[in-house]
Formats: C-alpha cells, sequence, structure tokens
C-alpha cells in the first residue's frame, strides 16, 4: 500500500459525498421550496458548522496513533487507520448539509442547505483525505520516529 493508492481509493468516496451535497441543494432548489427562506436555519447551519470544521481539523491529532521508534514498518496498519480517519471525517463533513436540509422546514427555503453545502465542500476541500491530507497524516503518525512504510 502507498499513500498514492490509498488516495486513489478515498477520491471516489469524497465525491460521492461532494455530489450527494450538491444533489441535496438543488433538490431544495429547484424541488421543494423557491426562495431563500427567512435567515434562522442558516444561521443553525453556521453554528453547526462551526463545531464540526473545529473537530474535523482536531481529529487528526486524537485519532491517529503514533508509531513508536521501536516497532516495525505496517503499511496495512497504517492505510487501516488513515482510511478510519477519512471514513469519520467525510462523514463529519456532511453534517452541515444535513443539518441545512433539516432546517429548510425552519426557514421555508433552500438557503440554509446551500450553506451546509458551501461549508461541506469546502471542508472536503481543505480536511478530505486527499494526496496531500493522507501525507500530512502520515507525518503525523511518524512523529515518534517509527515508520508507517507507506
Amino acid at each position: 500500500m502507498t499513500l498514492d493508492r490509498l488516495a486513489e481509493q478515498l477520491s471516489p468516496r469524497m465525491l460521492g459525498y461532494e455530489l450527494t451535497c450538491v444533489g441535496l441543494v438543488a433538490l431544495s432548489m429547484f424541488v421543494l421550496w423557491d426562495g431563500p427562506g427567512s435567515p434562522w436555519g442558516t444561521v443553525i447551519v453556521l453554528a453547526v458548522s462551526f463545531v464540526v470544521i473545529g473537530r474535523v481539523w482536531i481529529m487528526p491529532g486524537r485519532e491517529l496513533p503514533r508509531v513508536p521508534s521501536e516497532s516495525a514498518t505496517d503499511p496495512n496498519r497504517a492505510a487501516e487507520d488513515m482510511t478510519a480517519l477519512a471514513d469519520k471525517t467525510m462523514k463529519n463533513l456532511m453534517v452541515p448539509t444535513i443539518v441545512g436540509l433539516a432546517a429548510t422546514l425552519v426557514s421555508w427555503g433552500w438557503n440554509p442547505v446551500f450553506a451546509g453545502a458551501l461549508v461541506s465542500i469546502a471542508g472536503f476541500t481543505f480536511f478530505g483525505p486527499s494526496r496531500t491530507k493522507l501525507a500530512s497524516w502520515q507525518i503525523r503518525m511518524e512523529e515518534k520516529g517509527g515508520k508507517t512504510g507507506l
């Protein structure tokens, strides 16, 4: 297993989540509602989004195990740990969109799901399991001197 192969495996899932965000916005804008609605739903979504982004920001430091210097390299175990973190990250990043879809009922408009999807897609861009982000996770795992073998 290499970081490139791991990124190739995770990228389609991330794209699927992003397309789901866009699909929910399209459903809300073109099928469910004809206007942006009141701002209260958007306020709720933005409050939830700050919590989610903060959680996703600190998640690698809390979730990824550090590889001790005396341990043998195990690329498969490291890939499993990174995949588990990527799955948790992607599911957490979908929360603003899901909350936005629910908040459209409060505001009677499509603006909350639009704001939630915008935050989710931006989160996938900055915190999603891209090749660059996986490399930073690898560095974090190797802080104690051990090698992941990826």
